[in-house]
């Protein structure tokens, strides 16, 4: 049985949690509301998903249903990195801000995927006081590159890319269309090779080379090695990441229609060496059907600085009827690091010094000063009074009764035995 005095109190709480619940940050879905346009701006690469495509995304949030320090994402599939301009000229950032005007109503940290994951993902938090708006609107720009499908992890990304109409759907609900119209060739447009470089946003250079058909004309290799360095002007510069070399074989007709794997395996009976500080790779294979192709993925360290990167492929051996192949490929990418581009580490710094402050400082200064008041003010003059009340009246009637009569008893006893 609860006591009235101990029921009181648990009403008291209950209110308080009562009062406490709405405050609770939520995940919301439906902010973003559809992908108004994708339109490629920038290219060299003959017009393949990894090209650059202005993508502009509507976004609402109706303040009846969402609060202040509430989240929700953007999930980006088979997008490779999303670049987003950042404060100085020349630079970029992982993240951006959904504002209204000059307010800033959102801010949102993208986790790019780089090749690395499925998806790049946007997550963001309401920042603003909504409480003078009843509804907010508007569009965010956002710079796409598409994976293409070179990594294992990837793969599946070789198959979503055709030569036309291309649908990509974001958070399952909002479509966006882009147009294709031409595909590399193998060699492409007269080179003698095929090899693709981004830039990361999670700094460093994703790298992939695949054979062509000039390599013993296509009648299929008998064994020969495969070797990769890249000189630069930049200290560090280079570097492969040893964690990644994917080197791999698929037929040439797994190959999409821009040359990458849709399947792949391990290339069997394979080895390789690393030399030059770990910036030079060698592998050494057996042999390759006639109806086959070797692919090279790998990621490298870059410059947060403009730097000339000079990547040098080797490839040579002896082929299925006897002759020998020695190819040497060089590819001048100087124009890809024409960027500062800010790391993760800085930009979680100012991400995270940017939202505290706006949202930890505002919110909670605004939250504390109304609701702790209002609460504190409210509840201890209720609860204080009521609780006080009742416990000094029961507490002081029970107690100065007892110790009175004890008392008094005492005391006329003692007085009544002397007087007598």
């Amino acid at each position: 049985m609860i006591h009235s005095g101990h029921k009181s109190i648990w009403i008291w709480l209950s209110l308080l949690l009562t009062i406490l619940k709405p405050s609770i940050a939520a995940e919301v879905t439906g902010v973003f509301t559809a992908i108004n346009s994708i339109i490629k701006y920038a290219g060299d690469y003959h017009d393949s998903p990894m090209d650059f495509f202005n993508t502009t995304v509507q976004w609402k949030i109706d303040t009846s249903k969402v609060s202040t320090g509430d989240t929700f994402k953007l999930n980006m599939p088979d997008v490779f990195e999303v670049r987003i301009p950042g404060p100085v000229s020349g630079t970029y950032v992982n993240y951006f801000d959904l504002k209204l005007g000059s307010t800033t109503i959102a801010s949102c940290n993208v986790d790019q995927a780089s090749g690395r994951a499925l998806q790049s993902v946007a997550s963001c938090q309401v920042t603003a006081d909504l409480s003078k708006y009843k509804q907010v609107d508007g569009t965010i720009s956002l710079g796409l590159v598409f994976d293409a499908g070179a990594r294992d992890l990837t793969r599946a990304a070789a198959s979503r890319w055709v030569i036309g109409t291309n649908t990509v759907t974001f958070n399952g609900d909002i479509s966006g269309k882009f147009t294709l119209t031409t595909a590399p060739t193998s060699p492409p447009q007269g080179y003698d090779h095929f090899s693709r470089y981004r830039l990361t946003m999670k700094g460093d250079q994703y790298v992939y080379f695949m054979q062509t058909d000039n390599i013993c004309s296509g009648k299929g290799i008998q064994k020969g090695t495969l070797q990769y360095d890249t000189s630069t002007n930049k200290d560090g510069d280079g570097v492969i990441n040893t964690a990644t070399p994917e080197f791999r074989i698929t037929k040439k007709s797994d190959l999409s229609t821009f040359l990458f794997p849709k399947v792949a395996s391990q290339v069997s009976g394979s080895s390789f060496t690393y030399a030059l500080n770990n910036q030079q790779l060698t592998y050494t294979f057996g042999a390759v059907p006639a109806d086959s192709r070797l692919s090279l993925s790998l990621y490298t360290a870059v410059s947060t600085q403009q730097s000339l990167h000079v990547s040098h492929w080797r490839m040579k051996g002896t082929c299925a009827d006897g002759s020998s192949f020695n190819y040497d490929f060089q590819d001048n990418i100087s124009a890809l690091f024409k960027l500062n581009h800010i790391n993760e580490t800085k930009f979680n710094d100012k991400f995270n010094d940017k939202f505290n402050y706006k949202f930890n400082y505002k919110f909670n200064h605004k939250f504390n000063h109304k609701f702790n008041h209002k609460l504190n003010h409210k509840f201890n003059h209720k609860f204080n009074n009521k609780f006080n009340n009742k416990f000094n009246n029961k507490f002081n009637n029970k107690f100065n009764n007892k110790f009175n009569n004890k008392l008094n008893h005492e005391f006329n006893n003692k007085l009544n035995h002397e007087f007598n």
